[in-house]
């Protein structure tokens, strides 16, 4: 039988898992908080996050980019000034921003559910596109509640999960970072897929 053993303890809601420079990265949604764990169990917080939901990732130069959801911001880590807003993206969609994913280019995606989580699911889900200036843009609208999302190592295909149609739906990345449909990567019908990560061998 396998031993369970816990590393961590009274958290809120653990959202967002991230294996990175040999620690456990994790949000607390209710807390505010992104900290990372040791192989030892030790754990350090690392910043806290204006709302949630939470999700971060890094720049190929190393820095951490955050998307406070609710308020739509995405902040980048700015040496010895901590979190800092690169980008609002309220101005294509007012509701909740979700998960984020790095292009080894360094341009960043984020998507949005698209409609007000309370109320009837919608398909009005986004992904936008925030380039290395700081500009951004809506670059693939139409998904059902947008989560879990990666970008392949050679940087020519993202793949998000649509909760709610049960299949993680795949694009093709453009030069310019814009997205064309490729399709579904893979249906995973009477599930609802939220976070994804690679398994080193080409699955998910």
């Amino acid at each position: 039988m396998t031993e369970v053993t816990t590393l961590a303890s009274g958290l809120g809601m653990g959202e967002s898992a991230r294996w990175h420079g040999n620690e456990l990265w994790f949000a607390d949604w209710m807390a505010g908080t992104i900290s990372a764990l040791d192989g030892d169990g030790n754990l350090r917080r690392v910043t806290a996050v204006p709302s949630f939901p939470i999700s971060f990732d890094w720049l190929p130069d190393g820095r951490l980019t955050v998307v406070s959801g609710a308020d739509g911001t995405v902040l980048l880590e700015v040496p010895h000034a901590g979190l800092v807003p690169v980008a609002d993206l309220r101005g294509i969609s007012e509701f909740p921003w979700n998960e984020i994913a790095v292009h080894p280019s360094g341009n960043i995606y984020v998507n949005g559910i698209g409609y007000d989580y309370a109320g009837e699911a919608q398909d009005n889900g986004v992904i936008a596109l925030i380039r290395q200036d700081g500009s951004a843009q809506k670059v693939a609208d139409g998904l059902a509640f947008p989560n879990g999302m990666l970008v392949s190592g050679d940087g020519a295909t993202l793949v998000v999960a649509e909760s709610n149609a049960g299949r993680l739906t795949s694009f093709r990345i453009r030069d310019d970072g814009g997205l064309d449909p490729d399709g579904v990567w893979a249906g995973v019908e009477g599930s609802a897929p939220d976070g994804i990560c690679w398994d080193g061998n080409g699955g998910i």
